[in-house]
């Protein structure tokens, strides 16, 4: 249960991660001549850790009953997505790069 724990802990550390990462402004995300280093970091390591540790979370959660965790889990993980989600939205149409 220890190791539950704290793959749970790392798991809220990583999804706050992405969340905050993704909400920065477009300037301190944005390299001019070099690779954007915090953007490619985001994109092939916290990212996917955040992903494995759901599956993980969400597949431990199903087979010792822990309703309330996996609820909880994917109550935060699909708000967090969706905030993500209507933020790219409202930025792609502030900077005119989205078409209805």
């Amino acid at each position: 249960m220890k190791t539950y724990k704290i793959l749970n802990i790392i798991f809220y550390i990583f999804l706050s991660t992405n969340a905050l990462v993704f909400f920065l402004p477009p300037e301190y995300k944005m390299a001019v001549y070099t690779p954007n280093l915090l953007g490619m970091m985001v994109l092939f390591v916290i990212f996917p850790l955040t992903l494995l540790l759901f599956i993980i979370l969400f597949v431990f959660d199903i087979k010792k009953h822990l309703k309330k965790n996996l609820i909880k889990r994917n109550i935060i993980f699909f708000i967090v997505f969706l905030l993500c989600l209507i933020y790219g939205i409202y930025q792609a149409n502030m900077n005119g790069n989205f078409y209805h």
